[in-house]
């Protein structure tokens, strides 16, 4: 069995920015959901509730690479930089070595 090393973690999620926040949202029992009943206006959607993302600060993240990104690409991007932050490693461009890897998770897309 090969071993696995986590190094770093990053997210944003409806409760809040960061892996941290996150954790102590999930810990203390909290939740990102809450209803929107102004969706009743779409004919057809049968849910009405909803974990938004709050806002977050996309200047982190060049302005030539944000301008042709979505929103899920810029929270993914952030949430990587936490974490190489928190594993201690800076990014660089264009490194190619097999010890390094990104496992990604999105509920939007």
């Amino acid at each position: 069995m090969k071993k696995i090393y986590i190094t770093g973690m990053g997210a944003i999620s409806s409760l809040g920015i960061g892996a941290n926040e996150m954790f102590h949202g999930l810990l203390e029992g909290k939740t990102g959901v809450k209803a929107f009943p102004e969706w009743k206006q779409y004919k057809g959607l049968n849910c009405f509730l909803g974990a938004p993302a709050p806002d977050f600060d996309t200047t982190i993240i060049p302005r030539g690479s944000r301008r042709t990104m979505s929103r899920m690409s810029e929270m993914a991007v952030i949430a990587t930089k936490e974490a190489c932050k928190q594993a201690g490693y800076e990014i660089q461009p264009h490194v190619h070595t097999p010890r390094i890897a990104l496992i990604l998770g999105s509920t939007t897309g």
